[in-house]
């Protein structure tokens, strides 16, 4: 003759002011995910601004190169020029020179 079973369950009792264990485990877990995308943010962040700058510094060394050689070519124009003015001068002189007796 077989006793039918029954099983009881009983639920345990918290005393007043001792935390709940699924609370416990939920907190550590929530920091941890919101330090994970905070430092996520912060990662893409700086990778953009450090991607900005080299790309300025990339792009804006060919152009401050080309500045300083115009200016150099203006500068070598300039000396070239004083020296035909000067060879023109010479070359007067010379005429002048030679045209007295």
């Amino acid at each position: 003759m077989e006793r039918p079973l029954s099983v009881a369950i009983i639920p345990q009792t918290r005393v007043l002011g001792q935390p709940n264990p699924a609370i416990h485990t939920e907190q550590p877990m929530n920091s941890l995910g919101v330090t994970f995308v905070l430092l996520l943010v912060v990662g893409m962040i700086a990778s953009y601004f450090i991607q900005t700058k080299k790309y300025k510094t990339q792009h804006q060394k060919p152009s401050t190169e080309l500045l300083q050689k115009v200016e150099l070519l203006e500068k070598v124009w300039k000396v070239n020029s004083e020296s035909c003015q000067t060879r023109k001068q010479i070359e007067t002189l010379e005429r002048i020179w030679h045209k007295t007796p």
